[in-house]
């Protein structure tokens, strides 16, 4: 199946800033700490972003209609 290019682009702009981020945030957290800090919030909420971005694609994938970050569980096993 191949995806819409807009949801592959949500995803891959999300990482690219959690990359970004954390190098502001390794470089900035000896000399300015509360700079890091910002940096780690950023990287947090785009890393939360991020998940949900997956769960609306897995959703879409599996066509179970389970979008916003609340991918349906795992495989599940039929009784026979």
């Amino acid at each position: 199946m191949r995806l819409p290019a807009p949801l592959h682009d949500l995803v891959a702009h999300s990482l690219g800033v959690l990359v970004i981020q954390a190098g502001v945030g390794e470089q900035l957290i000896d000399r300015d700490p509360g700079q890091a800090r910002e940096a780690f919030r950023a990287i947090r909420a785009a890393g939360l972003e991020a998940v949900g971005e997956m769960g609306t694609i897995l959703g879409l994938i599996r066509g179970d209609g389970v979008t916003g970050g609340n991918p349906s569980p795992g495989p599940t096993t039929s009784k026979r």
